[in-house]
C-alpha cells in the first residue's frame, strides 16, 4: 500500500492565492482553484509540482494535485480488495485531489458513470453551500471544455484574470458529485464565487447511520444539463477529492473504481 503526498513547491495555485487573498475570504482560493487548476496541473504536472503514482498498481494515469503550497494535503492510499483497486482518502484539516486525463472518454458514446464509495467520517459542521464550511468527505470531480465567448462578461473576466496569472487556460466548467448531511439528494448547488463550478448532492450522509458502501449510477450528460442549462463540451479530466480544510476537522472515505458506459 502506497501513500501519496505531493512535494512542496511554488504552484499555479499559490500564484492565484497570493494575488487574490486580500480581496476575498480564504475559502475563495479553494473554490476558484478547483475550477482553474485541475486540467492546468494535469497538462503540465512538472511545473505544478504534482506527484505521479510510482507503483505498478497506481500507474493508471493518476496525478495528486495540491490546492496550494501552504495547505496540508489529503492522504490517498492505494490498495487492492481482491481484484479491485481501492483508494483510501484521509483528510486532516486538509484538501487535495486525485485527477486523471479523460483520454479516450467520449460522452456521446459513454455518458453513464458508475462508482461506489464508503464514507467513514464526515467533516464536522460542514456545509457545501457556505464558503467558510465548504468541505465534503467524498466528491467525484469532472472538468469540461467549452466556448467561453458565450459566457456572461463576469465569468469571462474571472477566466481572463486566471489566464494572465497562470500558464494554462482556466477550464470552462466543473461538475462535482458530493456528499452532504444538510442538503437533500438531487440538490444542485453553485459555487459561491464562480458559477463555473456546480455541485450535485448524490449522498445524504447522516451521522446516526452506520457506514456502508453506497453505489451510484449517473448520467453525466443529463446532470451537466441540469446544472448548467446546456449540453456539455468535451470532458477534459476527472477525479476525486476528500477535504476538511475549511472546517479544520477530519474526513475519511474509500473509493472503488469508476466506470463509464453507454446507455441501455
Amino acid at each position: 500500500m502506497k501513500r501519496m503526498c505531493p512535494k512542496p513547491g511554488r504552484s499555479y495555485w499559490g500564484t492565484v492565492v497570493a494575488a487574490r487573498s486580500e480581496r476575498v475570504p480564504g475559502a475563495f482560493a479553494v473554490h476558484l482553484m478547483v475550477a482553474l487548476a485541475l486540467i492546468i496541473m494535469l497538462a503540465s504536472p512538472g511545473s505544478a509540482r504534482a506527484e505521479k503514482p510510482v507503483s505498478a498498481d497506481e500507474a493508471d494515469g493518476w496525478t495528486h494535485v495540491p490546492i496550494n503550497d501552504r495547505k496540508p494535503r489529503t492522504q490517498y492510499e492505494f490498495s487492492r480488495d481482491g481484484e479491485q483497486l481501492t483508494i483510501h482518502a484521509r483528510a486532516e484539516s486538509s484538501a487535495s485531489l486525485l485527477m486523471k486525463p479523460a483520454a479516450g472518454i467520449e460522452l456521446a458514446r459513454t455518458p453513464l458513470v458508475a462508482w461506489r464509495w464508503l464514507v467513514l467520517q464526515s467533516p464536522q459542521e460542514a456545509d457545501i453551500a457556505e464558503a467558510g464550511r465548504e468541505d465534503a468527505a467524498a466528491r467525484l470531480v469532472f472538468v469540461f471544455d467549452g466556448d467561453r465567448s458565450r459566457l456572461p462578461w463576469t465569468d469571462r473576466a474571472v477566466m481572463a484574470t486566471a489566464d494572465r496569472l497562470g500558464s494554462r487556460p482556466m477550464p470552462f466548467a466543473t461538475l462535482m458529485y458530493v456528499t452532504s448531511s444538510l442538503h437533500p439528494v438531487g440538490s444542485v448547488l453553485p459555487n459561491p464565487y464562480t458559477r463555473r463550478v456546480r455541485m450535485l448532492v448524490v449522498d445524504a450522509q447522516k451521522p446516526s447511520v452506520p457506514a456502508s458502501w453506497q453505489s451510484f449510477r449517473r448520467d453525466l450528460v443529463a446532470d451537466y444539463k441540469q446544472a448548467f442549462g446546456e449540453a456539455p463540451g468535451p470532458l477534459i479530466a476527472w477525479g476525486l477529492m476528500s477535504d476538511s480544510d475549511n472546517t479544520g476537522s477530519r474526513a475519511e472515505a474509500v473509493y472503488a473504481p469508476v466506470r463509464f458506459s453507454a446507455r441501455d
